[in-house]
């Protein structure tokens, strides 16, 4: 983890080092280990560091290489993990330099094509004076945060918006397409930002910008035609493991103790337990930092996480989950965030944080996000549907009710949902969604609730709402295939990582996800469908290959409980949602209906004990409250110090 930013005047004006320096001011939670700037004419980048690799122990950033054509100077946050293949194709002799003098030299051997060369976490910016150019580039899955403002007469960017808010380009007007596709939701759009005329660079994206021209390009992207096709599940599952054990093993090279969060859960436990069979014999022991609910079982998977632990050599923690909320110092959240938050669940990860700092650690490793990455394959169903494999399918459906203990009527469902409606006409989709929200709410006793129904239509009118969500659902047609089903759910995660990378920092921790190292997506990309969802198991090629590694129980589970009973409980008794509703009543009213929130909001307190069904409302009003509290902050953004 460090911070980035720069400037660069189109117009010619020089940059003035009270600009760039109060820009890193900003950004020196994320790096105190050292700080540097550079400054030629219309163009500074800053700096400010934080150790985590062996090599970035004897970083130096702005990093600048001189020579004829004229100088390259480079700012970065990076961690580069095909070090030892770039040393040999641009010349480079000695392997203990930091991961910026690689990305350095790959921009000098290959141009802007450098980043399609590059495997890891980064988000950096090369100022090239011979082209009179920015070259910015962002890792395939955006772990790296970057955000920034374009004008004919300016360019900035930073890790974080904060930063940016020094200039007085930058007001921070709230931008209320953000808003309401929070309210909606509908598909993230990767490039915008809760903020007007400023922008996030999409995850696999570079951007260009020089004085008279800027371009926006993909310099990622994956072959969805591509099937990998191997003679035996065991070629698969072995496979599977060296390509996992190589995401792993690159996220463990550390100068400091690496953490990993453990929550039983079958991502978390793989990337524990291979992390720690790694480090076996190396002198080196994993930490890991498990959330427990002592106080509600039906949330607590302690019993799986010891099962981890106990297989192994470990430092292990424990976090009282019962005691975290998602209000939990939430203007400091938000604060470092900059942008409104969707999921309860980031508490969790806030606590985790927190512990980090106590005991002084600086890396975790995470096993987010694992469902998308790796896909539990449902749609293999609407496959064998459309070819008439009659036989198949019942045969999976009936080996998936013997691996997760359902009867047939929930197997019925399940194909319902995923083999048989992504098949139907728009209309007749969209009647079944109707006829059961109705069913739900006769058996209820109350209307069906969502947070979108909540807003106000003069605001969906304003902003033309109602147009962008009939379009946007216009473009979702249902997968064909597995893998398009596949790559829409890595669509929706997009925002996902770059929230860590915000977030955590606020606690001095680096989160590192091995999940989205693009040699796994890759590879989960192109299995075939069989081996996602086969042999009555989701997620089966990850289940094979850790065979041997994961504990049986942990290894062959199909369900996980949810810390949202522990999560709703907190929150209820929690007097700060009151007062934040109370107090963000007037931010609000521009958006939703008033009165529509508080009857739900009523509903919900009159429960004596909210279960799974109050949870979407409650969730809903939660949002609402992170939305107020943001809006409060957001309006006096440009002048937060």
């Amino acid at each position: 983890m460090s911070g980035i930013a720069g400037l660069f005047y189109r117009d010619g004006q020089p940059v003035a080092s009270a600009a760039l320096e109060a820009m890193a001011a900003r950004l020196a939670h994320r790096g105190a280990d050292g700080a540097g700037a550079w400054r030629a004419g219309p163009v500074g980048l800053a700096h400010r560091l934080r150790w985590t690799t062996p090599e970035s122990l004897h970083e130096r950033q702005p990093l600048a290489a001189g020579g004829p054509a004229g100088v390259l100077v480079l700012t970065a946050d990076a961690r580069i993990d095909n070090r030892a293949e770039l040393a040999a194709e641009v010349g480079l002799d000695d392997r203990d330099l930091p991961d910026s003098a690689f990305i350095l030299a790959a921009y000098q051997k290959w141009g802007q094509g450098c980043a399609e060369h590059l495997l890891g976490d980064f988000a950096f910016a090369i100022w090239d004076e011979r082209r009179q150019h920015i070259f910015c580039a962002r890792d395939p899955l955006g772990v790296k945060a970057f955000f920034y403002y374009l004008s004919p007469r300016l360019f900035a960017f930073a890790s974080e918006l904060k930063a940016l808010f020094c200039l007085p380009a930058c007001a921070g007007q709230p931008n209320e397409l953000a808003i309401a596709d929070y309210l909606a939701p509908v598909m993230p759009d990767p490039a915008q930002t809760f903020y007007q005329g400023l922008l996030r660079l999409p995850g696999g994206h570079c951007l260009t910008v020089a004085r008279d021209r800027f371009e926006l390009r993909r310099c990622w992207s994956v072959d969805l035609g591509r099937e990998m096709r191997l003679p035996s599940s065991e070629a698969y599952a072995e496979a599977f493991r060296e390509v996992f054990a190589q995401a792993v093993g690159c996220r463990l090279r550390s100068a400091f103790p690496v953490a990993s969060m453990l929550s039983g859960g079958l991502d978390s436990a793989s990337v524990t337990s291979m992390a720690g069979r790694l480090l076996a014999g190396t002198g080196r022991r994993l930490h890991t930092l498990s959330v427990c609910f002592p106080k509600t079982p039906e949330s607590d998977e302690q019993s799986y996480s010891q099962a981890v632990t106990d297989a192994g050599d470990y430092e292990t923690h424990s976090i009282d989950g019962d005691r975290l909320s998602p209000l939990m110092e939430l203007d400091r959240v938000l604060w470092r965030l900059d942008e409104p938050f969707r999921s309860p669940g980031f508490a969790l990860h806030f606590g985790v944080y927190q512990a980090m700092q106590g005991l002084g650690l600086r890396q975790v490793l995470g096993g987010s996000p694992g469902d998308s990455v790796i896909s539990y394959g449902f749609a293999r169903l609407a496959e064998l549907t459309r070819g008439g494999h009659g036989l198949t399918l019942l045969r999976e459906l009936r080996a998936y009710g013997a691996a997760s203990g359902q009867g047939w009527p929930r197997l019925a469902r399940l194909w319902w949902f995923n083999g048989a409606r992504p098949l139907a006409p728009g209309w007749a989709a969209q009647w079944a969604r109707t006829a059961r929200a109705a069913r739900s709410a006769r058996a209820s006793g109350r209307p069906a609730w969502s947070l979108g129904s909540l807003i106000k239509p003069a605001f969906a009118w304003q902003i033309e709402h109602g147009e962008a969500l009939r379009a946007w659902r216009a473009r979702q047609t249902p997968p064909r295939r597995q893998r398009d089903e596949h790559w829409q759910a890595l669509q929706w995660m997009a925002p996902l990582p770059d929230a860590f990378d915000l977030a955590a920092p606020a606690w001095g921790v680096e989160h590192w996800h091995p999940m989205t190292d693009r040699r796994l997506v890759e590879f989960c990309l192109a299995l075939p469908p069989e081996q996602k969802f086969g042999q009555g198991y989701t997620r089966l090629s990850l289940r094979q290959a850790m065979r041997g590694i994961l504990p049986e129980p942990v290894r062959l589970r199909m369900n996980k409980k949810s810390p949202m009973h522990s999560l709703a409980r907190t929150v209820l008794r929690d007097e700060r949602l009151d007062e934040i509703l109370r107090d963000g009543a007037a931010l609000l009213e521009p958006y939703v209906d008033p009165l529509a929130v508080a009857r739900a909001y009523a509903a919900i307190r009159a429960e004596a004990q909210p279960g799974p069904r109050q949870w979407p409302a409650l969730i809903g009003i939660l949002q609402l409250a992170i939305l107020a509290r943001w809006l409060r902050q957001a309006s006096g953004a440009s002048a937060l110090a």
